[in-house]
C-alpha cells in the first residue's frame, strides 16, 4: 500500500516552471526534500553554504495540480561530501496547502535491508510523475541505505526522483528520502538518507507529530486517533475474528503485533457493538 505518499508528494519546479526533483510533506505547512533539488530550482551552486533566500515554487500533482505554492528554506545543510550528513533541505510553505494533502509520518531507527519500497517521483520526460519499486539493502558509508530495482520492468531510480519519500511497504511508513544515483552502472542503483538520519540534521522533525511509533512502547485503544497506516491489515483481523473461533496474529518481535490488535483491532470491535472485550493489555 503507497496510497499515503499520493496525499504527501510534492513537485518542486525551477524558474522556468519545470519540475526539477521531489518532495514531501511532513508536517502542515513543511516539506522536506534535497539540497541539490533546491540548488537546481534557483539555480545555485549545491555546496553554497549560506542558505538560498529566494523561494521555491511546488505543487501537490495528485491532489492539485499546477497550483503552485511558495516556500522558503528554513534548514540548510548542502552538498557536501566531507560532511557526516549533507544534502538536505527543509522548506516552509506559505499559505494552506490544498485540501487532502497530508503530511507523512517518519519511521526511524530500524533495520530495513531487505524490505521491499515503492516511491514517486519526475523522471526526464514524465512530469506528471512516475512509481518506482525495489527492495532496500544495508547502510553504506555516508550513512545512507542502498536502493535496488528488483525488475527490468517500469522505472528504476533516476534524476527526478530526488527528494522523494521512501515508503516501506513491509512496515507501511517513509523510512526515508531518496538522495542519489550510481550513474556508473547500467542498472542504477539508488540510496536514500534515512528518517533517523533526517531527524539527527533537523532535529525539529522528530518534535512535530510526524512520527506515530512510540518508540518501544506499543499502542492500546486510547491511541485509536494517533495509530494508522495499518487499515489493510486491520481490515482483513477484522474479517477474520468474524469468520473463525480462533484468530492468531504472529510475527517478528517489534513488528507491532500488539499495536495492530489493541489500538487497530479492538476499537474496530468495540465500535461495532457486537462484541465484548473480556481482557486485554493496557499501558500502566
Amino acid at each position: 500500500m503507497v496510497k499515503p505518499l499520493k496525499s504527501c508528494v510534492v513537485r518542486v519546479f525551477n524558474t522556468g516552471e519545470r519540475p526539477v526533483g521531489t518532495g514531501f510533506l511532513v508536517a502542515p505547512d513543511y516539506v522536506v526534500t534535497c539540497a541539490h533539488v533546491v540548488a537546481q530550482a534557483l539555480d545555485i551552486d549545491e555546496d553554497s553554504l549560506e542558505a538560498p533566500r529566494n523561494p521555491i515554487y511546488i505543487d501537490f500533482p495528485i491532489i492539485e495540480k499546477d497550483k503552485f505554492f511558495s516556500a522558503r528554506v528554513v534548514f540548510w545543510q548542502p552538498v557536501n561530501p566531507n560532511s557526516p550528513i549533507e544534502d538536505i533541505a527543509c522548506l516552509k510553505l506559505e499559505g494552506s496547502v490544498p485540501t487532502g494533502a497530508q503530511p507523512a509520518w517518519l519511521l526511524p531507527d530500524l533495520n530495513l535491508e531487505g524490505h521491499n519500497f515503492g516511491t514517486f517521483g519526475f523522471p526526464g520526460g514524465r512530469d506528471g510523475g512516475a512509481w518506482s519499486y525495489g527492495i532496500l539493502r544495508d547502510t553504506t558509508g555516508e550513512r545512507w541505505i542502498q536502493l535496488e530495482r528488483t525488475s527490468q520492468d517500469g522505472y528504476g531510480l533516476e534524476g527526478g526522483f530526488s527528494g522523494a519519500p521512501i515508503w516501506d511497504l513491509n512496515l507501511e511508513a517513509i523510512v526515508g528520502m531518496a538522495v542519489a544515483i550510481d550513474p556508473h552502472r547500467e542498472e542504477k542503483v539508488g540510496f536514500m538518507i534515512p528518517a533517523n538520519v533526517l531527524i539527527e540534521a533537523y532535529p525539529q522533525l522528530g518534535e512535530r507529530p510526524i512520527c506515530p511509533y512510540q518508540g518501544l512502547s506499543d499502542f492500546d485503544e486510547d491511541d485509536e486517533d494517533f495509530f494508522f497506516g495499518r487499515e489493510g491489515f486491520v481490515q482483513k483481523l477484522v474479517q477474520a475474528v468474524q469468520e473463525l473461533p480462533l484468530v492468531s496474529v504472529v510475527g517478528p518481535s517489534g513488528c507491532g503485533k500488539s499495536s495492530v490488535v489493541k489500538a487497530g483491532l479492538i476499537p474496530q470491535l468495540i465500535a461495532s457493538d457486537r462484541w465484548e472485550i473480556i481482557w486485554t493489555f493496557r499501558k500502566k
